[in-house]
């Protein structure tokens, strides 16, 4: 499922589960999203949410599958909701396809990096939408 909806600035969450570095990561993509005019909200008010994800143990990989599927059911009443996740859990291309099957509701697989470089560059490109840069960075294998 895609998300045809234009977004150009909003409300966003993150949901991250796992280590500091986790934690840290995720501070930095709320800079860049706060640098951009986006506004912290809860998960239910947020037309982004990010998922940065940690499979190194089980519990917090099952939270992130819990999360998932809730997710699911919000994005099916809304279309101006975008879902993207980051994180260990993404791993190699295997995986994200993998997920993608499981999942097709996520509208962006990124690697933290990636998604870092990703949300630096809508910040450079203000005029871009989010969903038509979602769009580009899916066409783009070095964006996954």
């Amino acid at each position: 499922m895609t998300t045809t909806a234009t977004i150009a600035r909003g409300k966003y969450h993150i949901w991250t589960v796992g280590c500091q570095m986790n934690q840290a990561d995720s501070q930095r993509i709320q800079t860049l999203l706060d640098e951009l005019g986006w506004e912290e909200t809860g998960i239910d008010q947020a037309n982004l949410v990010i998922l940065n994800t940690c499979s190194v143990r089980k519990a917090p990989e099952e939270k992130a599958h819990n999360q998932l599927a809730q997710l699911k059911h919000a994005k099916a009443k809304r279309n101006d909701l975008l879902v993207a996740m980051m994180g260990c859990m993404i791993g190699n291309q295997k995986t994200i396809d993998d997920l993608s099957k499981r999942y097709p509701h996520i509208d962006l697989f990124m690697k933290v990096s990636r998604l870092i470089s990703f949300l630096a560059f809508w910040k450079s490109v203000g005029h871009l939408s989010l969903a038509l840069a979602v769009s580009i960075s899916n066409t783009c294998p070095l964006m996954r």
